[in-house]
């Protein structure tokens, strides 16, 4: 075993600073990069700073830390010297947030084991069969091993890390693809998406012969010439100013606007028929969101086997050295958005965003209640949104679409707090009498439709897309941190 000196001098060896010796990468290339960065500093920043010493050399620490040590290697050189240096500060930030999370869930607990477990099956394996959570119900990149201070019992607890360079950015529970809700709801975007890629493809094939053939990353370079740099642009690059540059960059975009909005109004209408057909499909859909969206679904309903589910908590880092670096929990099944989707009353509405051909909408309408528990109206309120997009529309056979988080979309106010649009928003949501919901697109107060009757119209009403009000802390001005070395000697004798 290397010593921990060898560990980091190695990891920072292999992290190029010179752009010109290692092509960086930008999409969703550079995406999966940034998360290895933050999810393995993350890790090794636990093991390092977080852990007691007595548990460092326990063997399962031990192979994490040559887990992530290749991890890392393989992903810190696609990434430019200025967001590598980043993504470490951000993954020393999460290290100290999950102890001080955990600590807190678990305070009669100690942290004992650190597990890398961003890949299928992994989770199994770190909690030793305990939980058998596959990746579309946990998405833990992290998992981590707290024995109880007395009794000696183990317990697992994973951690989705999310990492933005965005001040007040933030980044939904998961990005998942059409294919679960296809096999979950029996919608048809997968095939949707195919016919999609093939319209691209044989569109682009006039332009330049072999395209559909091509490798991936072969399409995107063509695509980018073919545009004059307006297509998967380089911002290294500048953008071509030749008319047949503009004339291809603005085919290809009418194709795609088509075809996206093809897809979303599929989606709009499959999940609106299904809430329509009645409460066994309105539960269906409620069911599909909680588990597939929020990875909040109920215990029976979360692995393949009647194991427990681990739980889990998200960790979003935000910010830059220059803008402060902070971070903030939730919990998927704590969320306000996952309560309000239990709830047996809610009635859900699906509608298309007036915003471009690609974001769906969904509002609940949330039930009222008087003190002796009866309905007395409806709120309606803004869960989340959806956006029907892929990272390149070519050799992706299972896109991801992106659950929104608030105000992604940049139609709500700057400064505005998630919880108080979730919970106090006056523009978005009204309250309304007995049997009545609020109509965003009329302005007022409208009956509620029967039980057998379509919940709300799928149609095109002014919505504006918000979602999860997080539990978080505000910005917090960070220093830098030291290098990955400096970080680390002071824990060097520990590996020897």
């Amino acid at each position: 075993m290397k010593s921990l000196i060898q560990f980091s001098s190695v990891l920072t060896e292999k992290a190029p600073v010179n752009p010109k010796l290692v092509p960086k990468e930008t999409g969703q290339g550079s995406q999966q990069a940034v998360g290895a960065v933050t999810e393995t500093i993350a890790a090794g920043a636990l093991l390092h700073h977080h852990l007691d010493s007595k548990h460092f050399n326990k063997p399962e620490n031990q192979e994490t830390l040559g887990k992530i040590k290749s991890v890392y290697e393989g992903a810190a050189g696609r990434l430019s010297a200025a967001d590598l240096e980043n993504r470490k500060n951000h993954g020393y930030e999460q290290a100290r947030k999950i102890k001080e999370h955990l600590g807190e869930m678990y305070p009669e607990h100690e942290i004992e084991e650190i597990h890398h477990t961003a890949k299928e099956g992994e989770i199994a394996k770190a909690t030793k069969g305990k939980h058998v959570d596959s990746g579309l119900t946990n998405p833990s990149d992290l998992t981590v091993g707290l024995r109880h201070k007395k009794t000696g019992e183990m317990i697992y607890h994973g951690v989705s890390l999310k990492s933005t360079q965005k001040a007040k950015g933030d980044i939904g529970f998961k990005n998942p693809t059409p294919r679960h809700m296809d096999e979950a709801l029996g919608s048809n975007t997968t095939g949707l998406w195919k016919e999609a890629h093939d319209t691209l493809n044989k569109h682009v094939e006039k332009y330049h012969k072999g395209f559909t053939n091509l490798p991936n990353k072969d399409k995107k370079e063509v695509l980018r010439k073919l545009s004059g740099n307006r297509i998967n642009a380089d911002k290294a690059q500048k953008v071509g100013n030749k008319p047949e540059h503009e004339k291809f960059a603005e085919e290809y975009t009418n194709i795609k606007n088509k075809t996206h909005a093809k897809i979303r109004n599929h989606i709009v209408d499959h999940l609106q028929k299904t809430i329509d057909s009645g409460e066994e499909g309105h539960q269906k859909v409620k069911d599909f969101l909680l588990r597939n969206y929020l990875n909040a679904g109920d215990d029976k309903e979360e692995g393949p086997s009647d194991k427990t589910p681990m739980p889990y908590s998200k960790v979003t880092t935000n910010g830059t050295a220059k803008t402060g670096i902070s971070s903030k929990v939730e919990i998927p099944h704590t969320s306000k958005v996952a309560s309000v989707l239990r709830d047996p009353d809610t009635k859900l509405e699906v509608s298309r965003a007036p915003t471009g051909d690609k974001y769906i909408h969904y509002h609940a309408h949330v039930p009222q209640k008087d003190s002796n528990g009866k309905i007395s109206g409806y709120r309606r309120v803004h869960l989340f949104s959806e956006q029907v997009k892929t990272s390149s529309a070519f050799g992706n056979s299972s896109p991801r679409h992106n659950i929104q988080p608030p105000g992604k979309e940049g139609m709500q106010s700057e400064g505005v707090e998630y919880d108080e649009i979730f919970l106090e928003s006056n523009e978005l949501s009204e309250e309304c009498g007995t049997g009545m919901y609020w109509c965003n697109t009329d302005k007022k107060c409208k009956p509620m439709p029967k039980e057998d009757a379509p919940t709300m119209s799928a149609g095109s009403g002014a919505i504006a897309a918000i979602g999860v009000g997080p539990q978080g802390e505000p910005g917090v001005n960070r220093k830098k941190r030291a290098s990955f070395i400096a970080f680390m000697k002071g824990r060097s004798a520990k590996l020897t």
